[in-house]
């Protein structure tokens, strides 16, 4: 950078940049999809109180019956008694009483047809080593942005 100037007539700033021998890429506007609510009945099954109340309310808002547990035992008995039925289970995997894996291959034994969401902390290697290798195991990786809960939660129920 060279600065010249004299007093009373001002600075004069010159930036020399280095010369870059590829194209720009074209950036474009980011358009984000709607977010899709709905009002299914969605179980959501996690130990850490202010988690479960966010993922509650942000549900709620959109429309859906929200149903929640403390840990994968207390999911359970939420969906054997559930009326209506749970349409989609959220579950966190490390749980009390009951992890999370064991309450998702439980669900998959008894109910196969019922989409479940993960919320996890875990590196995509941590969970593979807890869950089978499944194509409809549907993630959402803590921590989280409402709208991206939003949109897996829509994805794991359009898929039945």
């Amino acid at each position: 950078m060279v600065r010249s100037g004299e007093p009373g007539l001002g600075t004069t700033f010159k930036i020399y940049l280095p010369i870059v021998e590829r194209v720009a890429a074209s950036v474009g506007t980011k358009i984000e999809r709607p977010v899709k609510g709905g009002t299914e009945h969605i179980l959501v099954a996690e130990d850490d109180e202010r988690v479960r109340r966010v993922v509650h309310n942000t549900l709620a808002q959109m429309g859906y019956t929200v149903t929640v547990a403390e840990d994968g035992a207390e999911a359970l008995e939420l969906f054997e008694a559930a009326q209506p039925p749970v349409d989609l289970v959220i579950s966190d995997v490390v749980m009390p009483n009951l992890d999370g894996a064991s309450l998702w291959h439980t669900l998959k034994a008894r109910h196969p047809k019922v989409p479940i969401l993960i919320m996890s902390g875990y590196a995509a290697n941590g969970l593979a080593s807890r869950f089978a290798a499944d194509e409809e195991l549907i993630v959402v990786m803590k921590p989280f942005r409402s709208r991206e809960l939003l949109l897996r939660v829509r994805e794991a129920l359009d898929r039945r």
